[in-house]
């Protein structure tokens, strides 16, 4: 009877580990997604840079379900976030240059 209880025991506390595991990582992710969106630059998890070859790796591993559709919903969301500022970079520089012409013509006159 002891050995069934302890048994029991160590099951609960593995699924609250794992439970634990996967809301820390959530929370990483939020955190890192609401820096991101408060901040200029790019923000990475520095636990782990995602890769396509790492959530290929860990699917062909038969890793968590959660963890990998995580970790593929952070490498989209890199990727559009690349794009899209290389899709505006030119109508950034190309205001700069105009701004910057300005500028110096503006001195000139004064």
């Amino acid at each position: 009877m002891d050995g069934e209880i302890q048994v029991l025991e160590l099951m609960a506390d593995e699924k609250i580990r794992y439970l634990f595991d996967h809301l820390c990582t959530v929370v990483r992710f939020r955190v890192s997604w609401a820096l991101e969106r408060l901040s200029s630059k790019l923000h990475f998890l520095r636990m782990l840079l995602i890769q396509e070859e790492t959530v290929e790796k860990f699917s062909k591993d038969g890793g968590d379900i959660l963890t990998l559709s995580l970790y593929q919903m952070d490498l989209d969301r890199t990727l559009f976030l690349l794009r899209s500022y290389l899709r505006t970079l030119p109508k950034r520089l190309k205001t700069m240059h105009f701004t910057y012409k300005s500028y110096r013509v503006g001195n000139r006159i004064c």
